[in-house]
């Protein structure tokens, strides 16, 4: 089958290398030159060849040990041109499918690479969640102990009233204490101070009954 692109200024610039070169350009040279191509299109472009030349014979007249020793060399170097593009081509395929490899295997690094960042970004906000969490505890312990710090005070000065208080009852005591005992003393005095008005009482009686008449003592 022919290959798609073998074209007939294709056949035309191989044949006129082959009549540069001394040599009558026939399907086989050209198709070997060519690399590709069915004998068929190579004829039919070689006819239409011949034709524009209005069908002259470029044959050159030479003997046919030279003839066939310039084709055999001819196809020699096409072959050996060819195996070259073959061996390229396999090297370049060999090229390809190490290039391919590297290409995933640095694909797959790159996923890898990728699926550690999305942890290390997953650990991340993990981690600032728990930061945001520990600043919300810590403002909520400043504020009891704010708060704890107030009822402290707050107790203190209580204590202190308390303190002053108790002082107080001690000192009012030690008062009560003594205006009892001044107490007693002047209920003791003012007994006294009436038995004594008592007995002055009784002797004045005493003198007054003397001294009135008819008395006995006269």
């Amino acid at each position: 089958m022919a290959r798609p692109g073998v074209t007939y200024e294709e056949v035309k610039a191989k044949a006129e290398e082959l009549l540069a070169l001394g040599i009558s350009p026939t399907q086989r040279l050209i198709r070997a030159a060519l690399g590709t191509g069915s004998m068929e299109t190579i004829s039919r472009h070689l006819r239409q060849f011949w034709s524009e030349r209005n069908g002259e014979d470029w044959e050159f007249a030479i003997s046919r040990e030279f003839s066939a020793a310039i084709q055999a060399e001819f196809t020699r170097i096409a072959t050996t041109t060819s195996s070259e593009l073959a061996g390229r081509a396999r090297q370049a395929e060999l090229e390809l499918e190490e290039s391919i490899a590297r290409f995933m295997a640095l694909t797959a690094a790159h996923a890898e690479e990728q699926q550690r960042l999305r942890t290390v970004e997953q650990d991340l906000r993990g981690a600032e969640a728990v930061v945001a969490e520990l600043r919300n505890s810590e403002a909520v312990l400043r504020d009891d102990v704010r708060a704890a710090n107030r009822k402290l005070i707050e107790s203190r000065d209580e204590i202190q009233r308390l303190t002053a208080s108790a002082e107080r009852a001690k000192s009012l005591e030690s008062e009560l204490q003594e205006a009892r005992a001044m107490l007693l003393a002047a209920q003791s005095h003012v007994s006294t101070l009436l038995d004594e008005n008592k007995e002055l009482r009784a002797k004045d009686a005493g003198r007054r009954k003397r001294k009135a008449p008819g008395s006995g003592s006269a």
